[in-house]
């Protein structure tokens, strides 16, 4: 899971301080790809072929159980380490193997805050303290998967000013292109299993 900050709330009195432009570029691309009119927060995407709304629950549940059991290619993060500095650097190694699908795809890196608290000083929700898990920092194409073929791809990759390098989630994924389906995934907490040099 990922949550992606889209940033055309942020005229309503209080911005986002996790919201860009790219993500809602991101989302506007999903519009296109899923048939939809309009993007709206907040938004459900599961493997990149389906979306809801948050007030769809038994259709989230079914939503993702059907992606927990659909076939997967294997994904991995392998020799994460975070490199201190200013900036620190988050470095590592992503591999896919197998895609067996046909279709050409796209191999990713995202980082992402595994958890936040923030404060809303303005707008809707003024005065409330909103919990954040996830919430993507960066994503970087690292490069393609074509059919039958294997990837392997060296990461390296700055931590943004602030953002405690303890606190971040590593996601490798693979997606068919143009915002297609996702077709397999991997997660590393930089809290646990991780070696620093």
């Amino acid at each position: 899971m990922l949550g992606e900050h889209v940033d055309y709330w942020d005229d309503q009195g209080w911005r986002d301080p996790f919201s860009s432009a790219s993500l809602t570029d991101r989302q506007r691309g999903y519009e296109r790809a899923l048939g939809r009119n309009e993007p709206y927060t907040p938004q459900f995407i599961v493997d990149g072929t389906s979306e809801m709304r948050l007030s769809e629950r038994p259709k989230i549940a079914q939503l993702l159980k059907d992606a927990a059991a659909s076939p997967k290619i294997p994904v991995s993060i392998d020799s994460l380490k975070i490199e201190p500095g200013t900036p620190a650097f988050l470095s590592g190694t992503v591999t896919a193997d197998g895609n067996t699908q046909g279709h050409k795809s796209d191999v990713f890196l995202g980082l992402a805050l595994d958890h936040f608290e923030s404060k809303v000083l303005r707008g809707e929700n003024r005065g409330q303290t909103l919990t954040h898990v996830a919430v993507l920092l960066e994503l970087v194409k690292l490069g393609a998967l074509t059919p039958g073929g294997k990837f392997s791809q060296d990461f390296r990759v700055p931590v943004k000013a602030g953002v405690d390098p303890g606190n971040l989630r590593v996601i490798g994924f693979v997606q068919e292109s143009r915002y297609g389906k996702v077709i397999g995934a991997a997660l590393r907490r930089t809290a646990t299993g991780l070696s620093q040099r």
